[in-house]
């Protein structure tokens, strides 16, 4: 992996230039620009509506991983309810349809309108971690701190590095307190 040349992020690299042509937008995916070549880049849209009971920061860094990733667009709520479906549809041997589905209908019970495709990206996010929903039984905060892991590993590989105020919001998105040992030993 690149310490981008001792900057730690392509970003901190490129303000270290400090090039007075360049401009820089968060807009997600984020942008960098020279306003005498490029047109800027559209300004930021509303928060989704799934979005509306999260912080402004915490929006933010689900809309940059959207953009990036495809994460789900969902709030802390929804996230522990998406857990709670899944872990209780963990270790059953169903198919991936049915598991969606029963996890979906499972979040209408509780309320919450959240998509069969929201479950589909934790169950694909959860096998990328090597634990396939379908074959072990999981709890909802071993499945919230797996897809944390699986997040984050999405991100890197999508050159996306999350600073440590990106990986708090994603804990507090998540609803995962991750101590200082199980993050070393976890490569977060």
């Amino acid at each position: 992996m690149s310490d981008w040349l001792g900057a730690g992020s392509f970003k901190k690299l490129l303000l270290a230039f400090e090039d007075p042509h360049l401009r820089f937008s968060s807009t997600p995916p984020g942008y960098v620009y020279d306003p005498s070549r490029h047109r800027v880049p559209p300004a930021k849209q509303r928060a989704a509506p799934g979005l509306a009971e999260a912080t402004e920061p915490v929006a933010d860094l689900v809309e940059r991983l959207y953009g990036v990733i495809g994460l789900p667009r969902l709030d802390p709520l929804q996230y522990q309810i998406v857990f709670e479906a899944l872990a209780g549809q963990s270790g059953q041997g169903s198919t991936l349809g049915d598991i969606t589905k029963n996890a979906r209908d499972y979040a209408n019970d509780q309320g919450a309108s959240i998509g069969r495709q929201a479950f589909a990206f934790v169950t694909r996010a959860l096998h990328l971690a090597d634990h396939p929903i379908a074959d072990k039984q999981a709890s909802p905060d071993e499945i919230a701190h797996l897809f944390r892991s699986s997040v984050q590993q999405q991100a890197r590989d999508a050159q996306l590095e999350l600073e440590a105020e990106d990986l708090r919001l994603l804990d507090e998105l998540l609803g995962v307190a991750v101590s200082p040992d199980r993050s070393l030993r976890s490569g977060s």
